[in-house]
């Protein structure tokens, strides 16, 4: 029997790429089970959207997928955890639905968590986020600098939840029930083996 991959996708107000990302979807699971004998299991999780997106997918997804509607807006960070409660994937998959992450790299990903058993989490790092020089980026990176002194743990900069993990990564996540979260933080704090990725940026939906 083939081994699953989960894919998450939380969203809010995006109904201008539902029929985009459905069609990104299809192509990943496609390639995902030829490269590498995958079935795959596309969850998108409804964050509280007022738009009638979430309807959408229904009109252009194909394959085995799930939605999950939340009463309202609770954040990226609870949306994702949502995703982790109703996944039973052997590895996970997590994906923005605004076209910004790319097939190409999600198999990047993937490739290299499967190439390597000590691995259990590849995350990817926008590299023209490190590029840029705004006052905005000189800021953000002023943050990390000050949350990660003292650390044992390094939360990495321009790094954000488009990664893929393992079971038993997911299964700690889903562990950790903190009524503030801040993923980026936990993903650093578990400890378990990670591998960055540099990458940059698709175009946007109605970009």
């Amino acid at each position: 029997m083939a081994k699953r991959l989960d894919i998450l996708v939380p969203f809010l107000n995006e109904r201008e790429s539902a029929a985009g990302f459905s069609a990104l979807a299809g192509d990943l699971a496609r390639q995902v089970k030829e490269r590498f004998d995958l079935d795959t299991h596309v969850i998108f999780i409804d964050d509280g959207s007022t738009d009638g997106g979430g309807t959408l997918y229904g009109e252009h997804m194909t394959g085995d997928w799930s939605l999950i509607t939340l009463a309202r807006n609770f954040g990226k960070e609870t949306a994702i955890l949502a995703g982790l409660d109703h996944s039973a994937g052997d590895y996970v998959l997590l994906m923005d639905a605004d076209l910004q992450h790319t097939v190409d790299v999600a198999l990047d990903m993937i490739g290299r968590l499967i190439a390597d058993p000590d691995l259990d989490m590849v995350y990817a790092v926008r590299s023209d986020r490190a590029e840029t020089r705004s006052l905005g980026r000189y800021l953000a990176n002023g943050f990390y600098w000050l949350i990660n002194m003292g650390q044992r743990y390094e939360i990495p900069a321009n790094a954000g939840d488009f990664r893929v993990m393992t079971s038993r990564f997911a299964d700690a996540l889903r562990q950790l029930r903190d009524q503030r979260r801040f993923n980026k933080g936990l993903y650093a704090w578990t400890g378990f083996r990670q591998e960055r990725v540099l990458y940059r940026a698709g175009r946007p939906a109605g970009g």
